[in-house]
């Protein structure tokens, strides 16, 4: 950047200030000097720090301008340095860092190669690969090795990148602690990853004995860095500004980034609105502050790609960038432009627009920033973790990132646990969740190898899983059908017993009812009939009691004839009255022993009841059903009377009469019978039931 140019801005933005920026770099003087007073003790130094608080600027800007300007007089003037990052490949980064530091000539065959080989054959590699170059007597050469918690993820990867990790930090070690050649070692570090250092033997020892923990800026420190560089742009800024700047930035170090940010897009509003006066409120508002410039600008950015494609190529490349280490953990994940053309599978001229347009001047998003030609083998990087915090659009992605990392990393350890024989094939809903991912995200064997080994493996673990699936589910489907086809027989079965039932307890119903309605009338009929039985009754007993009253009278009359001596004109009474009582089985015996013992009180009328008998009279009834027999023994002599049926013979009855039977004749209707018996007697007979009515004395 040149102060002379009309449009020249002195804020970097999110990037780290470079070492020829060191005329920009203010607020960071004390810090600077505590640096070389640690360096000039010990040749490890670890600088650390919460993300945002500078580190690598301080470095970079603060550490090594003053090395090259001989501030460290007992190390003298004479410096090398090699700045590198741990990447995805620690010993090939280092080779690189090397080659560009002069210490290896670039122009030589297989150069690269050469160097890795000689980093990797034993701990002292580094320092006989620094003896196999060309670094100039009584040089030190000082190794920076920026964003160190990046080999922290490296060792994750698999168990060969554990390995390689620790080899690498033993190369460090080394390095540092013989004397043999003046190798300086300073390592950047964000404070969080701290705990890990204690994964490496050694390491954690190293940090504590030479930590650098950077402190925070005060506000005066702060003022200083944002007047300093408006003075070295020849501008002015208002001191309201500077208190609303002072004030939103606080005391949170993760906000210096955003800060510079913010600077940036103020100076650029400021330039392109042609004012005349000093920086001031109103154009740091027109960008959207502290919490809104950063996002702001990289939605800008974002929208005004092309096209849906070059946005979707965007969202790859920031998401092959970044990493999630944990719930409140992100890191940058740099690797050559090469490796992301693998993973996103686009046109590599369209991934280069992309890159291009988040990086060119004034948009400090991607690293290396300006018009810097890309090859397959630069380095892509996110300019600053910040990035993934401020802007919203790509805390989104880091998100989806973390999750399809994660449903990876468990299908491809299931798939080899699967090889193993010590799991079974993917079942729902895992399943479904790994074929959406897929599916969705298209990931790809490059993209996997950041994360977990055996894509490939897992990939046909996936699709055996899902053929698998298919399998059962249509057996499960047959099984239902058979089952459907068993329910509707069944259903149909029940419907016809149940349509049986309806008809059986519809005829029930209306047997039912014809029983009801029987009983209803027999309920009926039976009250009718006990109220006539209970009326018959009633009259029966009425009838009874009249003929009752007739019997006593009988009895009552033939008892006065017996007294005054006449027993024969008493018995008919006493006959008239059994045959009263008939009803009335023990009164009627009672009234014939009565009749008995007055006949056996009569000698008269005993001697003619065993007299010698001869029919005197033979007659059929008028109908010619009954015919009717006299049996005479003599005119004063008892008679007996018969009658028989006309058609069986059967006798229906027979009576003795007083007198022998002179004459006899039936009615004209034929139901009753007339005899003259002896000189006075008559009697009425029941013709059908051959019984005598009654008997009386014509005399009387």
């Amino acid at each position: 950047m040149n102060p002379q140019d009309a449009h020249f801005n002195p804020f970097p933005g999110l990037r780290p200030f470079q070492i020829e920026e060191k005329y920009l770099f203010f607020g960071r003087e004390e810090q600077t000097s505590e640096l070389l007073t640690r360096l000039r003790k010990t040749r490890f130094l670890a600088v650390v720090g919460v993300s945002g608080s500078g580190k690598s600027s301080l470095v970079r800007a603060g550490l090594l301008p003053e090395l090259h300007g001989g501030t460290m007089a007992t190390a003298g003037s004479s410096w090398e340095v090699a700045v590198m990052r741990p990447g995805g490949d620690p010993l090939a980064n280092l080779a690189e860092a090397l080659i560009e530091a002069d210490i290896h000539d670039a122009d030589e065959e297989h150069i690269a190669s050469h160097v890795r080989s000689s980093l990797a054959r034993s701990g002292m590699g580094l320092v006989e690969a620094i003896k196999q170059g060309d670094l100039p007597e009584n040089t030190n050469l000082l190794l920076v090795v920026d964003q160190f918690e990046e080999i922290f993820r490296f060792r994750r990867m698999s168990g060969l990148s554990e390995e390689e990790a620790g080899h690498f930090i033993t190369l460090l070690l080394e390095a540092s602690e013989q004397i043999e050649l003046p190798i300086y070692v300073v390592l950047t570090m964000r404070s969080d990853f701290l705990g890990d250092c204690a994964q490496f033997r050694g390491l954690a020892e190293s940090v504590n004995e030479g930590e650098y923990l950077i402190p925070r800026l005060n506000r005066n420190q702060r003022r200083q860095a944002i007047e300093g560089p408006v003075a070295v742009g020849q501008r002015e800024i208002t001191s309201r500004l500077i208190q609303r700047l002072l004030n939103d930035i606080g005391d949170d170090p993760d906000q210096l980034p955003i800060l510079q940010h913010a600077l940036m897009r103020t100076w650029d509003h400021w330039d392109e609105s042609g004012a005349d006066g000093p920086l001031d409120l109103d154009h740091y508002q027109a960008t959207g502050g502290m919490d809104e410039a950063l996002s702001r600008h990289a939605d800008e950015v974002h929208a005004e790609l092309p096209d849906d494609e070059h946005r979707w190529i965007a969202e790859k490349l920031f998401k092959a960038l970044t990493e999630k280490v944990d719930q409140n953990r992100g890191i940058r994940r740099p690797m050559q432009f090469r490796e992301l053309c693998e993973i996103i599978e686009k046109d590599e001229d369209k991934i280069s627009r992309v890159v291009d347009a988040f990086r060119r001047q004034g948009r400090t998003f991607i690293m290396p920033s300006g018009d810097a030609a890309i090859t397959p083998n630069t380095v892509i990087d996110i300019s600053h973790e910040s990035l993934m915090r401020a802007w919203r659009r790509l805390r989104d992605w880091v998100d989806d990132e973390a999750q399809s990392a994660k449903i990876y990393r468990r299908l491809a350890d299931t798939s080899s646990l699967y090889q193993e024989g010590k799991a079974g094939y993917y079942r729902d809903p895992d399943l479904q969740i790994a074929l959406s991912w897929r599916d969705e995200t298209k990931p790809n064997k490059t993209w996997a190898g950041h994360y977990f080994p055996g894509f490939d493996e897992a990939m046909v673990f996936l699709d055996q899983s899902h053929e698998e699936a298919g399998r059962e589910e249509r057996e499960r489907e047959e099984a239902r059908q058979r089952e459907l086809a068993q329910a509707k027989a069944l259903a149909k079965a029940q419907q016809e017993r149940a349509e049986a039932e309806q008809l059986r307890a519809e005829e029930q119903a209306r047997a039912a009812s014809r029983l009801r309605k029987m009983l209803a009338g027999l309920a009926i009929a039976t009250g009718a009939a006990i109220v006539f039985l209970i009326v018959a009754v009633m009259a029966k007993r009425a009838v009874d009691a009249k003929v009752l009253e007739l019997a006593k009278r009988s009895i009552a009359t033939g008892d006065a004839l017996t007294s005054e001596g006449d027993t024969l004109q008493a018995l008919p009474w006493y006959a008239d009255a059994s045959d009263l009582v008939k009803g009335d089985l023990t009164l009627q015996q009672a009234y014939q022993r009565n009749l008995i013992q007055k006949i056996e009180q009569t000698p008269r009328l005993t001697g003619m009841i065993f007299r010698d008998t001869s029919i005197n009279q033979f007659s059929y009834t008028p109908d010619g059903s009954l015919y009717f027999l006299g049996e005479w023994k003599g005119w004063t002599d008892p008679s007996d009377i018969s009658f028989y049926d006309a058609v069986t013979g059967d006798l229906i009855n027979k009576e003795t009469l007083p007198g022998g039977m002179r004459w006899a004749n039936f009615s004209e209707d034929g139901k009753l019978r007339f005899t003259l018996n002896g000189a006075r007697t008559v009697s009425v007979w029941n013709t059908i039931q051959g019984k005598a009515l009654y008997t009386f004395d014509k005399h009387n």
